[in-house]
């Protein structure tokens, strides 16, 4: 059967008389992503700077925004152009797809680009310039494939903070840490490794003559594995395991936590856009080992969890907007420790490399507190802070991430996954 392609070309400028005049359209190139080969924003832009009815304008400026992304499908690179505009008599939204040979030479590359570039942008300029288009159908040829050389693995580094400093008062609160994953259409599998220090610095407090010592210094440490095996287009059953350590002042010298369970996902695995719907349930054990005794005389306690979790997540050009919500309680006993957890989020690509991460966490809690404190030691008075039953927080964090390379896209656990921070039963 054969094949047609619609393929539109840019003219050149629109015969006007002497009394009329015309202005090119104005485009704003984005790109959210860099593949294997220059097509954005090199190629991108040269299509716009050498098209006679197409001038490149600031984002505040443009009539036209182009936004440009890919992922890999074996030797090529599946390219996704979404053009929005409010132009009248235009497309709101337009998308386009094309794949490129990443081992092509350049020339090659650059027309199989610029027919997918040509059949986005030309409603655009037809509602402004409908003399300046001209279509044409005709088949294409064979695509070429060789498939090069990939990896499920990737790998990042993140880091936050923030700091304040007078003659008489500082702070200083740092977080960071680091991850490798893989990725294949049927599996997933990730491992983690994070540490946060926090130091304060202040006058002390004179009581009845005595000081008592204001400053605070504290740090911690923690790890995570999460591995998934799809079970069929929406199943899937998976490993959840935490370790963590604090500073003698925390509240855990240490703790192991594992849990094993299935989830349930709207989407498939494989989404182009990366959504996600899922609830999963997990059941597993928790053993702790305390700095100090708590208010229920134990120094260690070990003991079994369940947990039902859900989470979301939408992408819309470089955002992404998500949310997720935890229910932890101890099995059998609920009402001696259990937490509720919801936690929304924003996720901002700034480049290839790059994102940035908004987050809140509101969490209701029921777990054992600290026992007898020391009234004068301010850090172990502050310390205490995590068996308050309502905890808000925020956090901005910068992740810096080096992707796999091969095809697949597998997004499972990857969502509920993240949950479960706060569970400090």
């Amino acid at each position: 059967m054969l094949r047609v392609l619609l393929v539109a070309c840019l003219l050149a400028p629109p015969r006007v008389s002497a009394a009329s005049s015309w202005q090119p359209v104005r485009v704003h190139l984005e790109c959210q992503g860099w593949g294997r080969t220059k097509a954005c924003p090199a190629f991108l832009r040269g299509f716009i700077d050498q098209s006679p009815v197409l001038v490149h304008a600031p984002l505040a400026d443009a009539q036209v925004v182009l936004y440009y992304n890919v992922t890999f499908r074996a030797g090529f690179d599946r390219v996704h152009l979404r053009l929005v505009s409010e132009l009248p008599g235009a497309p709101r939204a337009l998308e386009v797809a094309q794949e490129i040979d990443s081992r092509a030479a350049d020339d090659e590359q650059r027309a199989e680009l610029e027919r997918a570039f040509l059949r986005g942008v030309a409603p655009f300029v037809a509602a402004v310039l409908p003399d300046a288009v001209r279509v044409e159908l005709r088949a294409p040829g064979p695509p070429p494939s060789a498939p090069p050389d990939t990896t499920p693995w990737g790998a990042s580094l993140w880091a936050g903070g923030f700091g304040s400093w007078t003659d008489s008062y500082r702070s200083l609160r740092i977080s960071s840490g680091a991850g490798v994953s893989r990725v294949t259409g049927a599996s997933t599998l990730s491992q983690s490794i994070a540490a946060q220090h926090g130091v304060s610095r202040q006058p002390p407090l004179v009581v009845d003559g005595e000081e008592i010592s204001l400053d605070t210094s504290n740090h911690a440490l923690s790890s995570r594995t999460v591995a998934a095996r799809n079970l069929g287009d929406h199943l899937a059953a998976g490993l959840l395991l935490r370790t963590g350590h604090e500073d003698p002042a925390g509240r855990y010298r240490w703790t192991a936590r594992g849990h094993l369970g299935a989830s349930y996902d709207l989407f498939p695995a494989d989404d182009g856009r990366g959504n996600a719907l899922a609830l999963a349930y997990l059941v597993g054990a928790q053993a702790d080992r305390y700095n100090a005794e708590n208010d229920r005389g134990e120094r260690a306690a070990t003991f079994f969890t369940h947990g039902l979790l859900a989470g979301g997540s939408v992408r819309r050009d470089r955002v992404t907007y998500g949310v997720q919500a935890a229910l932890f309680a101890q099995l059998l006993r609920p009402l001696r420790r259990h937490v509720i957890e919801i936690e929304p989020s924003i996720t901002l690509q700034i480049g290839a490399h790059l994102d940035v991460d908004l987050s809140a966490s509101v969490a209701k809690q029921a777990v054992p507190g600290p026992g007898v404190i020391d009234t004068g030691d301010f850090e172990a008075v502050t310390r205490a802070s995590y068996a308050e039953p309502l905890q808000v927080s925020g956090s901005v964090n910068f992740q810096l991430h080096w992707d796999r390379s091969n095809a697949d896209r597998n997004n499972r656990w990857q969502v509920t996954g993240t949950l479960g921070e706060t569970d400090s039963l």
